[in-house]
C-alpha cells in the first residue's frame, strides 16, 4: 500500500474527554504521516530536525544526515575516502546559522555544511572521555547563534563559543572555538535578548545535590570572560521527594510572549517571564506527565512536550492539556516516544522518535471539530444551543459547549431511548421559538415546554410523513405519498394538496426537501423532480430534466434544497448524481456545476450557507464551499480531519451563531466557516535534480554543468550532444497535501503555455534546438492558491562544432576561397558557352512560344467543346421539352376527358412514354451538371420525415399498381430537424425505390430510416430479381445494367444508380448494395448530417386557393407555340372559372397588350420571335404604374441554373419548367397573386 493510502486510511479522528485534577487533560487522537526506513529515511532514530531556507528538511539520525523534499531522501554519510564528507554517520544535532550555513553536531564533533557546495568543514575537538558519563567530549548536542553571530554549543560536559570569521576567512581547521566552561548541559537556546539558556545537570552527592538553570548574558564579555573555566550556577529550591533525581530536561522560549519555559522541580513545566522573572508553573494533570524532556512552542503558542509517558501538548493561556495518540496503520493508536520536535513554515508538525521514525502532523485538520459516533441519520438545532439528532438508531443530543452527545430527554422519545427506525429520517423538526414537532405512525407529535407533555394530532384523510418542515411558528408542512401535507398549529387543522404527478420515489420517499420562501411559496425536492406550489391558486409548477436541454434541471432526484440568502430569485438544488443546480425562479432555468467544475462528487447531499453567503454542501467526497461569485469550489476531505468522507441526507444544519453541522457515516463535524479562512501564504519551490538521458547531473565532478546544487543553480549550459534528453525533477516544499501537490511548469522558448502537470513532479524534453529556453515551474498550496513567482533556471543549449561561430567564420572563408578558385576555372569555361548558351535559349524560346500557342489552342478548343456541349444539352433541353409539354398536356387533357376504354390504353401509354423520355432527359442533364461541376449542394433544415414521405406518397400508386406492399420503418432517435439538401435526398431515395418497385414483381418493398453515430442511414430493401455476384461491382457505372435485357423489359437508362452514387458522395456519403439473386436486394446510403437546432418541422404554407379562391382571374399568355398556347389554355380553362385568357405570340404583341388591358398575371415563354421573354419582362417592368407590378412567371423548357438567375435577373416572378403540370401552374398563379410581386 501507497503512503498516500495509508495516511488517507489514517484520517479517522476521534476526541475523547476524561477528567483528571488538577488540570483538565484530555486524550486527543491526531491522524500523523509516518516516514520510515521504507520510505527512504537512512535510519529510525531521529534526534533532530530542521527546515532550511529553501525549504528542504533535515533530519539527523544515527546513520547519517538526511534531506528531504517530499518524494526522496538524499542522505550524507561519511566516506572515509572523501575529506569532505560529514565527519560521523552519527548526528545529534542540525542548526541553520544566519548564513545559511548548516551546523551538524555529531557524536566525533561539530562540521559546517555549505548548502552552496555541498561540502562538510571539519571543527578540530579532542576525543578525551569526560567524568560525565563516559561520553566523548566532541559529542556535540545542542547548538545555537547568538545576536552577534557567535555559534555556541555544548560538547558533552563542555560549552564552546565560536566568533564570527572576517569574510575572506574561509571555514576550515584553522577556526578556533574558545571553551568557556566544564558543566553538564541538557540543552541551550539563546532567546531574542541575546541572554543563552539552558538545563543543568550536577550529578554531586546523592544527599546533597546542586541544580541549576543557566543564563548567559551573550553580549556581555566582562562576564563570559568572567566565567571561562568556572561557570556559575543559580542555584534553585531544593525539591521534597526527589532528591536523588538530577534536574535534566527542557529548555524554551516564546519569543512573542516574551517567556521561556524548563523543567521543573516537580517534574512539570515552569514559565519564567524575561521581563520581571517571574516564575509559574504550568498545570499539566500530574502524575499523568511524566518527566518532560523534549519540547516545542508551535506557532499558536501551545507547549508540544515529550516525556517519559509519551507525548503531550498543553496551551499554557488556559492550562488545558492533550494527551496526543497518533493513529498510524504502522506505528498504531497509542502513545509515542519523543526524541525532538519541529514546525515547519507551513504549520506542520515534525517528531522524531528514538527508533521509529518520524511523524507529521497539521494542526489545521482542527479547524473541523470532530464528533465519532454511529452513522447520523439527521440533525435539529435546538433553542438552547444544542443539536438533537439521530446517531445509529438512537435520538440523541449534543452540546456543543461540552463536546458531549448525551442521549435525549426521556420525554421526547416517550419515556425511554427508543429506536426511531419505525419513524423515518428527517422526522423532527424544531419551530422558531424552541417547540419540537416530530411524526410516528402516521401522526404529528408536539412536545410541549410548559407541561413537558406530548401531543398528537392526526387526520385520517392526511397521513403525516416526511420531511417536515416549518414555517414559523404556525405552520407545519410534510410530505407523504400522495399529496402534499399543512398542519396550521392556531387552529390544529391539517390541509392536503395533491400532487401533480404519482408520488412514489421507489426505495425512498417521493418528498426529499421542502423549503418555504418569504413570498409563501413552497418549493419540493421530489424523486421526480422538483415541484413548486403556489401559495395563491394553489397550483403545482413541475421542473424535470430534459436531456436535450442543458439549462434544465440536472437530474431528477433532489436531496437539498436552499434559499440564496443574498438574492431571493435564486434557488440552490442538490442533486443525486446531477451536482449543484443554480435555479432563477424568474426565467425557471438551472445552471449546473458538477466535477467538471471542480467539485469533489456529484451527490449532493446536504446544502447550507454562511454568513458570507458561500454555499456549503456535503457529498459522498467529503465536504465542498461553493463561490457563487467566482463559481469556483474548494473541496475538503477526511485528510483535512473529516470524519469520513461520505456524508449523509438530512445531517445538516445551521446555528444560530453560524457554526454549521454535517453528519456522516462515522459520526459528524461541526465548525465555524470563519475559523477555515484560505492560506494565502505561496509554497516554497525547488528544482531537485536534473538528468541528461536519465543520469543525474553530478556536483562537483571534473567538466561538471553544474557548480552548485540543482535547487541553487540558476543558469545551466549544456552540449548539444549531450541535450537529446533533458528531465527537470521539482517539488513544492508544502508538506500538508503530500499526496495532492499539484505544479504547473513551461519550458519558454518552447512550450507555448503553461503545462498542466497534475500530481507529477518532472518534466521530459527531446531534441532541443540549439538557443536560450528559460524552465519555469509554479507549485500550489492546500488551499489552491498558486505561487505568484515561479522559481526559473535559465538553460542554453550550445550548438553543435560546426554550428558555432568559429566554425560559421572559417567555413565562410573556405568557402569563399573555393568559390573564387570556382570562379577563376569556370570564367574561361563560361565565354565559350555563352554564344551556345545564347543560341540555345533562343532556339528554346522559340520553341516555348510556339508550344503556348498550341497550349492557348487546346485550351479555348476544351472551353469552346464544353461550351457547345453545354449549349447542346440546354439547346436539346428546350427542343425536347417544348413539344413534349404539348404531348403530355394533350394526352392529359384527352385522359381528363370521356373517352372510350379501348383509347384508355393508348393514352395511358402516351403518358407513360412521355414520363419516361422525360426521366432520360432529366438524367443527362443531371449527370452532365455533374461532371462540369455545376451542382451546387445546399445545407438547409429539413425534416427527413417529410423527405421519405414524400418518396412513399409518389410511389404509392405504383407499387399498388403491382400488388407490391410499400413500407415505411422510422427509427424513434431520429432527430426531428437535420441540416442538408433535401431536393437530392429526395432524387436519391425516390431513384433507388423507383427501382426497387420496377424489378419486384411480387412481396414488398421497404424504406426503412435510421440514426446511426451522427448520419442519416437509408436502407431500401426489396424482395425482386436481385443481382448476380458478379454484376454487382459495377451497377454503379453510367449506362450500365445488371441484366442485358433489362432495358428491353423494364426499361431505362442506366444512369439512375451512377447519379445517385455521385449525389451521395457529393454530400460526403456512402452507397453500398447487398443481393442475392432471386431473393432481393438492399441498397444502403449513409450521408452524415448535423442535427438543425432551433428549428421546427413546419410545413410550408402554399399559398393559392387556400388563400385566395382563382376565379375570374384575367391572364396574359405569351406562347409562339400553337399547340403548347393550347395546352396551357385548355388547363386554364378547366382549372379556374371564369378565367379570361389572351394569348401573344411574341414578346413585342406582349408588351402592347399589358398597355393596352388590365392583367392579374402574365405566363411568359422565354425563347419567342422579334421580342424574347426577358426584353418582354425588362420593358413591362419599365412601364408606368401598377403595370409594372403585373406577377410574371416565367414559362420555359430550358431548366439549367443558368435560364432561371437569368429569368430572376429579367424581373420575373416564378417558374414553371416545360412540360408543366397542371398542379405546378395552378399553385404558381396563386402564389403570385396572394403575395407582393418579389423577384424569384
Amino acid at each position: 500500500m501507497s503512503n498516500g493510502a495509508r495516511v488517507a486510511l489514517s484520517f479517522v479522528i476521534g476526541l475523547l474527554m476524561t477528567a483528571a485534577s488538577p488540570a483538565q487533560v484530555d486524550t486527543l487522537h491526531i491522524p500523523v504521516r509516518h516516514l520510515r526506513i521504507e520510505d527512504g529515511l537512512s535510519q529510525g532514530m531521529v534526534r533532530s530536525i530542521l527546515q532550511d531556507r529553501t525549504g528542504f528538511m533535515w533530519f539527523a539520525t544515527k546513520d547519517g544526515l538526511n534531506r528531504y523534499d517530499g518524494y526522496t531522501f538524499k542522505v550524507f554519510r561519511h566516506d572515509p575516502q572523501d575529506s569532505t564528507s560529514v565527519r560521523d554517520n552519527h548526528i545529534h544535532k542540525i542548526f541553520e546559522d544566519s548564513k545559511g550555513l548548516l551546523w551538524v553536531g555529531t557524536n566525533s564533533g561539530l562540521d559546517v555544511f555549505d548548502p552552496a557546495t555541498e561540502i562538510f568543514r571539519h571543527l578540530p575537538c579532542s576525543k578525551d572521555s569526560s567524568r560525565f558519563g563516559g561520553a566523548p567530549e566532541c559529542a556535540v548536542r545542542s547548538i545555537a547563534e547568538d545576536p552577534q553571530g557567535n555559534i555556541w554549543f555544548h560538547s558533552s560536559c563542555n560549552l564552546y563559543r565560536i566568533r564570527p570569521q572576517p569574510a575572506t576567512a574561509t571555514l576550515g581547521a584553522a577556526t578556533h572555538a574558545q571553551r568557556i566552561a566544564d558543566v553538564p548541559i541538557w540543552g541551550l537556546f539563546i532567546d531574542h535578548a541575546g541572554i543563552l539558556h539552558s538545563s543543568t545537570q550536577e550529578l554531586l552527592d546523592r544527599s546533597n545535590p546542586a541544580r541549576g538553570y543557566l543564563h548567559i548574558d551573550t553580549k556581555d564579555e566582562a562576564s563570559i570572560a568572567a566565567m571561562v573555566g568556572d561557570l556559575a550556577i543559580r542555584p534553585t529550591k531544593p525539591i521534597p521527594g526527589h532528591l536523588s533525581t538530577p534536574v535534566a530536561g527542557l529548555a524554551l522560549a516564546d519569543a512573542r510572549r516574551r517567556v521561556t519555559y524548563r523543567a521543573s522541580g516537580t517534574g512539570g513545566v515552569t514559565e519564567i517571564d524575561e521581563a520581571t522573572g517571574h516564575e509559574r508553573d504550568i498545570p499539566t494533570g500530574q502524575p499523568a506527565w511524566g518527566w518532560p524532556k523534549y519540547g516545542m512552542v508551535d506557532a499558536d503558542g501551545r507547549l508540544w512536550i515529550g516525556t517519559d509517558a509519551g507525548l503531550w501538548r498543553c496551551d499554557p493561556s488556559t492550562g488545558r492539556s492533550s494527551a496526543l495518540r497518533p493513529i498510524d496503520v504502522h506505528h498504531g493508536n497509542g502513545s509515542v516516544d519523543v526524541a525532538c520536535f519541529y514546525q515547519d513554515r507551513s504549520g506542520v508538525i515534525w517528531i522524531g522518535t528514538p527508533g521509529y521514525g518520524i511523524f507529521t502532523y497539521d494542526p489545521r485538520i482542527e479547524r473541523f471539530h470532530t464528533q465519532q459516533a454511529s452513522s447520523i441519520g439527521w440533525m435539529a438545532p435546538l433553542a438552547d444551543g444544542r443539536v438533537l439528532l439521530a446517531a445509529g438508531l438512537k435520538v440523541k443530543l449534543f452540546d456543543t459547549g461540552r463536546s458531549v452527545v448525551d442521549p435525549a430527554p426521556p420525554l421526547l422519545v416517550d419515556g425511554s431511548e427508543r429506536e426511531y427506525y419505525h419513524d423515518r429520517a428527517g422526522s423532527f423538526v424544531v419551530a422558531p421559538r424552541g417547540t419540537i414537532w416530530s411524526f410516528a405512525n402516521g401522526k404529528l407529535c408536539r412536545k410541549d415546554d410548559q407541561d413537558r407533555s406530548l401531543v398528537y394530532f392526526s387526520d385520517p384523510a392526511v397521513p403525516v410523513g416526511f420531511p417536515l418542515c416549518a414555517s414559523g411558528d404556525s405552520l407545519i408542512a410534510f410530505g407523504s405519498s400522495n399529496a402534499f401535507g399543512q398542519f396550521d398549529t392556531r387552529s390544529e387543522r391539517f390541509t392536503r394538496v395533491p400532487y401533480p404527478i404519482e408520488g412514489s420515489g421507489g426505495e425512498y420517499q417521493f418528498v426529499q426537501a421542502i423549503q418555504h420562501g418569504a413570498d409563501g411559496t413552497f418549493w419540493l425536492g421530489t424523486m421526480k423532480g422538483l415541484l413548486r406550489l403556489d401559495p395563491l391558486t394553489r397550483a403545482w409548477k413541475h421542473y424535470r430534466n430534459i436531456p436535450s436541454d442543458t439549462t434544465s434541471l440536472a437530474a431528477d432526484v433532489i436531496f437539498s434544497l436552499l434559499p440564496d440568502p443574498k438574492d431571493a430569485s435564486i434557488l440552490w438544488v442538490g442533486t443525486n448524481g446531477g451536482g449543484l443546480c443554480r435555479m432563477d425562479k424568474r426565467t425557471g432555468t438551472f445552471e449546473r456545476f458538477t466535477t467538471r467544475n471542480g467539485l469533489p462528487n456529484n451527490v449532493i447531499y446536504g446544502l447550507l450557507n454562511d454568513d458570507d453567503g458561500q454555499v456549503w454542501m456535503s457529498t459522498n467526497k467529503g465536504l465542498s464551499r461553493f463561490d457563487p461569485k467566482t463559481r469556483t469550489a474548494l473541496n475538503f476531505d477526511a485528510r483535512h480531519g473529516l470524519q469520513n468522507d461520505e456524508f449523509n441526507r438530512y445531517a445538516f444544519c445551521k446555528m444560530p451563531d453560524g457554526t454549521l453541522f454535517f453528519g456522516g457515516i462515522s459520526g459528524f463535524n461541526y465548525f465555524h466557516p470563519r475559523d477555515l479562512r484560505t492560506d494565502e501564504r505561496p509554497v516554497e519551490m525547488a528544482i531537485t535534480d536534473i538528468k541528461l538521458g536519465n543520469r543525474s547531473i553530478a556536483l562537483g565532478e571534473p567538466h561538471a554543468l553544474l557548480h552548485v546544487p540543482t535547487h541553487l543553480a540558476k543558469e545551466l549550459s549544456i552540449p548539444y550532444a549531450e541535450a537529446s534528453m533533458l528531465s527537470f525533477d521539482f517539488a513544492s516544499m508544502d508538506y500538508i497535501t503530500l499526496g495532492s501537490r499539484t505544479y504547473q511548469y513551461q519550458l519558454e522558448g518552447y512550450d507555448l503555455q503553461r503545462i498542466d502537470a497534475g500530481r507529477a513532479h518532472s518534466a521530459n524534453y527531446t531534441n532541443l534546438d540549439p538557443g536560450n529556453y528559460t524552465f519555469k515551474v509554479w507549485g500550489r498550496n492546500r488551499d489552491g492558491i498558486w505561487n505568484a513567482d515561479p522559481i526559473g533556471l535559465r538553460i542554453t543549449i550550445l550548438p553543435p562544432w560546426y554550428l558555432t561561430l568559429w566554425a560559421k567564420v572559417l567555413g565562410a572563408v573556405l568557402l569563399a576561397g573555393a568559390v573564387l578558385l570556382f570562379i577563376r576555372i569556370r570564367t574561361s569555361g563560361l565565354k565559350r558557352q555563352k554564344e551556345l548558351l545564347e543560341r540555345t535559349v533562343a532556339e528554346r524560346t522559340a520553341e516555348l512560344k510556339l508550344e503556348k500557342v498550341e497550349a492557348d489552342r487546346q485550351r479555348e478548343r476544351a472551353e469552346h467543346s464544353e461550351h457547345v456541349k453545354q449549349q447542346f444539352l440546354a439547346n436539346m433541353s428546350h427542343e425536347i421539352r417544348t413539344p413534349m409539354n404539348a404531348i403530355m398536356g394533350m394526352s392529359g387533357i384527352l385522359k381528363r376527358n370521356e373517352h372510350s376504354p379501348e383509347q384508355d390504353k393508348y393514352l395511358n401509354a402516351i403518358s407513360q412514354s412521355s414520363e419516361n423520355l422525360l426521366v432520360i432527359l432529366n438524367d443527362i442533364l443531371d449527370l452532365s451538371k455533374m461532371e462540369a461541376g455545376k451542382i451546387d449542394l445546399e445545407q438547409v433544415p429539413f425534416d427527413p420525415r417529410q423527405v421519405i414521405g414524400n418518396v412513399r406518397d409518389i410511389l404509392r400508386y405504383k407499387a399498388e399498381e403491382k400488388g407490391l406492399a410499400l413500407v415505411v420503418e422510422v427509427d424513434g432517435d431520429l432527430p426531428g430537424m437535420l441540416l442538408g439538401d433535401p431536393t437530392r435526398l429526395n432524387q436519391i431515395v425516390l431513384n433507388l425505390a423507383g427501382n426497387a418497385i420496377k424489378f419486384t414483381e411480387r412481396g414488398s418493398v421497404t424504406l426503412r430510416v435510421r440514426w446511426v453515430n451522427g448520419e442519416l442511414r437509408i436502407d431500401v430493401i426489396d424482395t425482386g430479381i436481385g443481382i448476380p455476384q458478379d454484376r454487382l461491382h459495377n451497377i454503379f457505372e453510367e449506362f450500365t445494367q445488371a441484366y442485358s435485357d433489362t432495358t428491353r423489359k423494364y426499361g431505362g437508362t442506366g444512369l439512375g444508380l451512377t447519379i445517385s452514387k455521385r449525389l451521395t458522395e457529393m454530400q460526403g456519403g456512402t452507397i453500398t448494395v447487398k443481393s442475392e439473386q432471386g431473393k432481393g436486394s438492399t441498397f444502403t446510403v449513409t450521408i452524415p448530417c448535423a442535427i438543425a437546432t432551433g428549428t421546427q418541422a413546419t410545413p410550408a404554407q402554399v399559398p393559392g386557393a387556400e388563400e385566395k379562391e382563382l376565379r375570374n382571374v384575367r391572364i396574359l399568355l405569351a406562347e409562339d407555340n400553337e399547340f403548347n398556347a393550347m395546352v396551357a389554355q385548355d388547363e386554364l380553362a378547366d382549372a379556374i372559372p371564369g378565367v379570361q385568357l389572351d394569348v401573344a405570340v411574341n414578346g413585342r404583341i406582349a408588351v402592347e397588350m399589358v398597355q393596352a388591358n388590365d392583367y392579374d398575371v402574365i405566363l411568359m415563354d422565354v425563347q419567342m420571335p422579334e421580342m424574347n421573354g426577358y426584353d418582354a419582362t425588362k420593358a413591362i417592368r419599365a412601364l408606368a404604374g401598377d403595370k409594372s407590378r403585373i406577377p410574371i412567371i416565367a414559362m420555359t423548357a430550358n431548366v439549367m441554373k443558368e435560364e432561371v438567375e437569368r429569368c430572376k435577373e429579367a424581373g420575373m416572378n416564378g417558374y414553371v419548367p416545360k412540360p408543366f403540370k397542371r398542379e405546378e401552374l395552378m399553385n404558381a398563379i396563386g402564389i403570385s397573386l396572394n403575395q407582393a410581386p418579389r423577384p424569384i
